[in-house]
């Protein structure tokens, strides 16, 4: 069950200034009585306090502009329930609204909640896309409304909030909590529409996302529709040759096959990609590509010995360590295009994985000398077949 807290504490600096210019004065005798029941709140008598309360709050909406103008009570006793009372009119009828914005099938564009136009900009606004909107802005409507902040303030807000949603995800003494799909949302919408949300904000996501228990829950039903554009469209912005490859990693754990192949395209066709991103985008291109489109961009990176990964197993390797090149991965997944077995070329420690074809850490050799005999038998393969260097 959502509950109302964070939506209107992050809600009603914004929305009580409009509620207070917007909203009509009770007119005649009933600005007067609610003026009196105002002065009574702060009465010696407990009973007319409560009267008084309750009467203000029968008013509901139409209580706020006198109350608005109570804030600053010279009285500590009404202020204290002057502000109670508003944040319960306000409460009341912003329920209202966002339960007249969901079954309205034509939302004003223009409606002033927080994050709302970059929100159907990409997802629209048919009723399971405000459905989605209304529990991102329950949960999250600060970080929504950093729309309106500076770049800088709203990828601040974005790290910290990204930092703490992560934390409990990952809680090791009290144990993980299920950081809620809209939450995700959020997250998602914000970071790819903030230019300088830096690789910490993408890693947090990683860190969270990459557990399998989010996957069911963030791709099934009409809401994981939208969800799955969201992340769509935060991998698309992330993954560029200057950050770590999180976003396209994550699109080949969610099956973003067109999404994947696209970020895994411009990776590999940059001047310089990055150590971590090549090889994520080249399995990338193997699981979703071919070799009509593929095989070049792939072979102009199968001379890099730059190492991706390492690890150790002394009953594997007694003495050092394991070590994964890119030119490693580069030539299983070129082996995979042109239908070869990558056995005979000494690939013995592979092991699948869905995601990923294999497990990364398995792309090596123990020593350089069979990677480098792997690298000889690929070019005689290539001058047998034609292939111009």
């Amino acid at each position: 069950m959502v509950r109302p807290g964070p939506l209107v504490a992050a809600l009603s600096l914004a929305l009580l200034p409009c509620a207070a210019r917007g909203q009509p004065m009770p007119s005649g005798d009933r600005e007067a009585e609610c003026r009196q029941w105002v002065e009574r709140l702060g009465s010696p008598s407990y009973t007319e306090r409560e009267t008084a309360a309750k009467r203000i709050a029968d008013l509901g909406v139409d209580a706020v502009p006198i109350l608005s103008e109570s804030m600053n009570h010279k009285d500590l006793e009404i202020r204290l329930r002057v502000r109670e009372l508003l944040d319960r009119a306000t409460r009341s009828d912003l329920e209202r609204r966002l339960a007249a914005f969901v079954a309205d099938d034509d939302p004003d564009p223009e409606i002033p909640f927080p994050g709302w136009k970059p929100f159907q900009a990409v997802l629209g606004h048919d009723q399971h896309a405000r459905q989605l909107f209304v529990e991102m802005l329950r949960l999250e409507s600060e970080l929504l409304g950093s729309f309106e902040r500076s770049a800088e303030e709203r990828a601040a807000l974005l790290s910290n909030r990204a930092q703490f949603l992560q934390s409990l995800a990952s809680n090791a003494v009290q144990g993980p909590a299920f950081v809620h799909p809209a939450s995700v949302g959020a997250l998602l919408l914000v970071g790819a529409e903030t230019p300088n949300a830096g690789g910490v904000v993408s890693s947090r996501l990683y860190i969270m996302l990459i557990n399998g228990q989010y996957k069911p829950v963030l791709l099934s039903g009409s809401r994981g529709t939208l969800l799955k554009k969201l992340l769509e469209r935060w991998v698309t912005a992330r993954v560029d040759t200057a950050q770590d490859d999180f976003g396209l990693q994550l699109a080949l754990a969610y099956d973003l096959d067109a999404t994947a192949l696209v970020a895994a395209r411009r990776l590999l066709d940059a001047p310089a990609g990055s150590t971590r991103g090549i090889p994520h985008a080249a399995i990338a291109v193997g699981r979703f590509g071919n070799r009509a489109d593929d095989f070049e961009r792939l072979r102009r990176h199968v001379g890099n010995k730059s190492v991706c990964h390492t690890w150790s197993n002394p009953q594997l390797k007694k003495d050092g360590v394991i070590e994964i090149q890119i030119r490693d991965v580069v030539l299983v997944i070129l082996l995979r295009l042109t239908e070869q077995d990558p056995k005979p070329y000494g690939f013995d420690l592979l092991q699948a994985n869905p995601a990923t074809l294999y497990h990364i850490y398995t792309f090596g050799f123990l020593d350089n000398e069979p990677r480098e005999a792997a690298h000889a038998k690929w070019e005689a393969w290539c001058r047998a077949s034609g292939i111009p260097e």
